[in-house]
């Protein structure tokens, strides 16, 4: 199996954890020292949502923010690119603002690098208006 294919795989894990809410599955396939980035949050979103991460409990905070802030309803990565090192996933999610009740759907990019079947950074895009915050 390719490094490629091998990285895949610990992607469609890890979104499986996530899709149960299941953090500390989560975080088995994060590197302890792991940057976290959603490149568009700064200043939108709340929290360590809206703030670059470093290792776990920072990325625990990270998923911390989005359950506050969010409830979702739907989390379809829908498309898998790989080469060498990095992944990337186009993600279609949905779901409501807790603090408005606004619905909101958009389309997700989050790019995976990966070392010894670890993440070791991510990079989330995403259109940070579509939430209202």
């Amino acid at each position: 199996m390719s490094t490629s294919d091998q990285n895949v795989l610990v992607i469609q894990k890890l979104y499986e954890a996530f899709g149960r809410g299941d953090v500390p599955a989560v975080l088995t396939f994060i590197d302890p020292n792991a940057t976290w980035v959603n490149q568009y949050g700064k200043d939108h979103f709340p929290g360590q949502w809206g703030k670059p991460g470093r290792g776990h409990a920072e990325i625990v905070g990270f998923f911390q923010a989005i359950n506050e802030a969010v409830e979702i309803q739907g989390f379809n990565p829908y498309e898998m690119i790989a080469q060498g090192n990095k992944v990337v996933v186009l993600i279609h999610w949905n779901g409501v603002v807790r603090q408005t009740g606004k619905p909101f759907e958009v389309l997700l990019v989050h790019i995976w690098t990966l070392r010894d079947e670890k993440v070791v950074d991510y990079i989330g895009l995403d259109d940070a208006t579509a939430y209202g915050f």
